[in-house]
């Protein structure tokens, strides 16, 4: 049986537990990638919403299809991804910031903007408070407040 890259590119470890009597499971720790059977994948898949909020991903496009998916999760989204986001100009920024509805990528934005990993005009902060529903107070890392 075929295995598979999943990725959880999140802040937190992840636990998956499989189908069978023993109670297998197994953690997927922050910013790294288990392998796992396409078998225990489709099973993932249908009893959780892992995959489909984006927290876990794969990157194989014959498994992204057998689990009915055209493509990848934009709430799979990397700290990086956001950051190349975050330099786009304000209406392809918005335009990608939409795809983001799930609240762990939200934080990632949250996060990138906080650790001043990006430089923002008020222009772009608007646009993430406005596009993402969060308060702008929270896109200013504690060097800006003081």
């Amino acid at each position: 049986m075929k295995k598979v890259k999943v990725f959880n590119n999140n802040k937190f470890i992840v636990g998956v537990r499989f189908q069978n009597a023993n109670g297998r499971e197994t953690n997927i720790p922050p910013n790294a990638f288990v392998y796992m059977d396409e078998e225990d994948i489709l099973y993932v898949n249908s009893v959780s919403s892992l995959f489909s909020k984006g927290i876990i991903y794969t990157e194989d496009q014959d498994m992204l299809e057998m689990m009915g998916y055209i493509e990848q999760n934009p709430n799979s989204v990397s700290e990086k991804e956001i950051k190349d986001i975050l330099e786009l100009g304000n209406a392809r920024m918005k335009t990608e910031l939409k795809k983001l509805t799930e609240n762990h990528a939200i934080q990632k934005v949250i996060s990138v903007v906080q650790e001043g990993q990006v430089d923002l005009t008020m222009a772009k902060i608007k646009i993430i408070s406005e596009t993402l529903d969060i308060d702008p107070e929270l896109l200013h890392n504690d060097e800006e407040l003081i």
